[in-house]
């Protein structure tokens, strides 16, 4: 599965943005990726997507939910 040339360029920015804001490059990607998607993605699906390890997506999913940006789907 790859992104498309656009959602690539955005994840990578809103990823460099949040940085300079004192959040995690990954988790921001992980948001930005789910916001380009528009859909709920598994676990797997981010790790694929974003080329990140398990513990890495599992992680920043967390985080995400723990904030209340995201919600799991069940």
């Amino acid at each position: 599965m790859q992104l498309s040339e656009a959602k690539e360029k955005y994840i990578q920015t809103w990823g460099t943005f949040a940085t300079n804001w004192g959040i995690n490059r990954t988790m921001a990607q992980v948001h930005a990726l789910l916001l380009a998607e528009g859909r709920p993605l598994s676990t797997d699906e981010v790790m694929d997507l974003l080329e990140v390890s398990r513990g890495n997506a599992n992680m920043n999913l967390r985080a995400l939910i723990d904030w209340g940006i995201v919600k799991k789907n069940l």
